[in-house]
């Protein structure tokens, strides 16, 4: 928690807080700044024309902890989030608590990219605070999370554009797969809408996976044309086949790439296993890992495509950036796309 003396020594915020009482400004929970007062010192800092980097860093799946090991627990995850944050900010910046599980973070010395990179490089790197175990009445618990950040005035000139910038990196970090972090670049990001980096929901992606097998009259134009829309719409880098006869197949362009691939000793949690990174796929297969290096892929999700006790090949998501968080809406598309190529290919065998 915040003593009044550790806000002293952080930049300006001495001056700042000669309006306030202590006490008014901290969480009740975590003991960082509240939002109330974190917005505030941002537009202080923006008034008086302070260079600064603004952070939003957002808790990946925390429901899903409250959920699990209960709201108890999961203010625990919360009360140490922002102790590991405050800890690694130290005087060189400030941490708040948006809501929830967000924080805010106002980072000093770090406006120009490669400095930030580095900075938030170290925050996800050697169990610092992200990507790791934290252990809570006998519950290990592994934290990861996505942040977005842009800085003043080189990224915005007010606070509703930088925060503007920030929100819009922190949706492209989630919709990356989460557990990373997005440095605001006006090239990139500057005309990015929000209504892109949200992408169709569960049941409407379902509906389209029919319809367009429903529509097309050939094997191979349904495949290629489906997994398109599947790649497209979850962003993936590519989409794979291995058939029974462990042939491996890239399914968007319907193109041969290997055979004699066997995963059948490969062991799944509910015909579903994960990679993170590409020593991962290397352990379920070299010859997999060999192929899917190729084309740069380093995160999957690999689903045994069974119907009854009957195997009818491997069904894998590829992406080529690390440590992707996979999210349950996904596994649901990906065992849904499975079937309904399963079901395509037992009615084709009828005809």
């Amino acid at each position: 928690m915040y003593t009044k003396e550790d806000l002293e020594n952080i930049k300006e915020f001495k001056n700042f807080l000669c309006n306030y009482n202590v006490d008014d400004l901290l969480d009740p929970l975590t003991g960082v700044l509240n939002r109330k007062s974190m917005k505030e010192y941002i537009n202080y800092l923006i008034y008086n024309k302070y260079d600064f980097r603004l952070a939003i860093v957002d808790l990946d799946n925390f429901k899903n902890i409250n959920d699990k090991f209960g709201h108890i627990v999961g203010d625990k995850v919360l009360v140490q989030v922002a102790a590991d944050l405050t800890s690694f900010i130290d005087d060189n910046g400030i941490v708040g608590r948006f809501g929830g599980d967000e924080f805010l973070l106002v980072i000093f010395g770090c406006n120009e990219y490669e400095q930030i990179h580095d900075y938030c490089k170290a925050m996800y790197k050697d169990f610092n605070v992200f990507r790791k175990e934290l252990k809570f009445d006998d519950n290990n618990i592994f934290i990861t999370a996505t942040l977005g950040t842009s800085a003043f005035p080189d990224d915005a000139k007010t606070f509703d554009d930088l925060f503007t910038n920030v929100d819009k990196t922190l949706y492209r970090g989630k919709n990356k797969g989460r557990n990373c972090y997005i440095i605001y670049v006006e090239e990139k990001h500057k005309d990015l809408d929000f209504t892109t980096l949200t992408r169709d929901d569960e049941a409407t992606i379902h509906f389209n996976i029919n319809a367009i097998f429903n529509s097309k009259s050939n094997v191979n134009s349904r495949l290629i044309e489906s997994s398109t829309y599947i790649k497209n719409c979850m962003l993936l880098d590519n989409i794979f086949y291995i058939n029974v006869n462990g042939q491996l197949f890239n399914l968007t362009t319907g193109t041969l790439i290997a055979e004699n691939i066997d995963l059948s000793k490969v062991k799944f949690n509910n015909d579903i296993t994960k990679t993170n990174y590409s020593t991962d796929i290397k352990k379920v297969n070299i010859k997999l890992f060999q192929y899917l290096s190729k084309f740069g892929i380093s995160s999957t999700l690999i689903n045994k495509m069974r119907f009854g006790q009957q195997v009818y090949g491997y069904l894998i998501l590829g992406l080529k950036r690390i440590a992707k968080i996979w999210q349950n809406d996904e596994i649901s598309i990906l065992l849904f796309y499975s079937k309904e190529i399963i079901l395509d290919s037992i009615q084709q065998k009828k005809h």
